[in-house]
């Protein structure tokens, strides 16, 4: 729970507030996760999200260009 009136909301904005909290808040849960488990390592992890961001990054420019054609 945010309570409110809280300085750093007030200062930085809260969005850009709340996006590092939850920026926080996934890497720690991706922390542990590969700490609990044997056969996931943090640069695996690290490698198939960087593909999956690639990959989706790949899929959006393929919906664009065919609404858009450049």
């Amino acid at each position: 729970m945010i309570p409110k009136d809280q300085p750093d909301l007030k200062e930085h904005g809260t969005f850009f507030s709340l996006m590092i909290i939850i920026f926080a808040n996934l890497l720690l849960l991706a922390v542990l996760l590969c700490l609990t488990l044997d056969y996931l390592t943090m640069k695996d992890f690290a490698f198939n999200w960087w593909n999956n961001f690639l990959n989706l990054c790949e899929a959006f420019l393929r919906k664009l260009t065919a609404i858009i054609p450049f």
